[in-house]
């Protein structure tokens, strides 16, 4: 037997085990190259066709979409997702109401989509509500479920610090409005903590814009310009590190301007 067929044989009927082979054989997937990847994306198909897996199904239908372990193909992505819909899997019918919602054609597919979305909202799994409220703030059932959206973000965004970053942006842009007592910053914060790249710069930049301020206008006892400097390039760091290109943009325009002047000044920017 190969590699392959004993891992599914050891999974078959346990359905704790072949999720977390699945969540495995994906991540290596996004790493490694066609040739390293068969084997994974093998086990992947073998466990949404042959078994059924409603989770591998819907790895199935991403691996069709982005050409990973087979060509491009939007038709098996979308055959996958019906699949995985068809057992009420609540992430596949959050991701074929947004494919049906760019992809679909005519009324028919608007229809299913809608009815996706609908669907995934009355079982309200936890696992999907960050992106589902993606979907419904941006309009997925109508306006009069963006405040459904919202909720469901920030339900999510307690423990998800992407959900978290996401809320931010949906405020920012005026999409949700501010809860009573929201503070961005705090959500930022949040998200950055949890090693949200994005996150990481928007509080870096923060702190260096606040840095500019004079010490006696300081917003909080015991912070100094230089502290909140100092601390600042240390988030922006850390964000150029995990591959933010705009925080080493601003890491450069604050090395420039040190070197100019011999100590920060000027405004930051993102």
């Amino acid at each position: 037997m190969s590699n392959t067929e004993d891992l599914i044989e050891s999974v078959r009927g346990d359905e704790a085990a072949m999720k977390r082979e699945l969540q495995a054989a994906w991540s290596r997937l996004q790493e490694a190259d066609a040739e390293e990847s068969f084997d994974d994306a093998a086990f992947i198909r073998i466990c949404a066709d042959e078994l059924g897996d409603p989770y591998a199904q819907l790895l199935a239908s991403h691996m069709a979409l982005e050409g990973i372990g087979m060509d491009p193909d939007s038709g098996a992505a979308r055959a996958w997702l019906e699949k995985a819909c068809a057992a009420d899997f609540p992430l596949a019918l959050v991701q074929l109401g947004r494919f049906l919602t760019i992809e679909g054609k005519g009324r028919k597919d608007e229809a299913k989509a809608r009815q996706c979305f609908k669907r995934a909202l009355e079982i309200d799994a936890p696992e999907a509500r960050g992106a589902l409220g993606e979907a419904l703030v941006l309009g997925g059932l109508g306006s009069r479920h963006v405040k459904d959206g919202a909720r469901l973000l920030r339900a999510a965004a307690e423990d998800d610090p992407e959900c978290a970053m996401l809320l931010v942006r949906f405020i920012e842009d005026g999409k949700i409005k501010p809860a009573e007592g929201e503070n961005t910053f705090l959500l930022i914060t949040r998200a950055a903590e949890g090693g949200v790249p994005e996150a990481m710069r928007d509080l870096g930049n923060i702190l260096l814009i606040c840095s500019l301020a004079r010490p006696e206008d300081m917003p909080l006892p015991g912070l100094t310009p230089e502290g909140l400097r100092e601390e600042g390039i240390r988030w922006l760091s850390m964000a150029a590190d995990a591959g933010d290109e705009k925080a080493g943009i601003i890491l450069k325009g604050v090395e420039a301007r040190q070197a100019e002047s011999g100590s920060p000044d000027g405004e930051v920017r993102q």
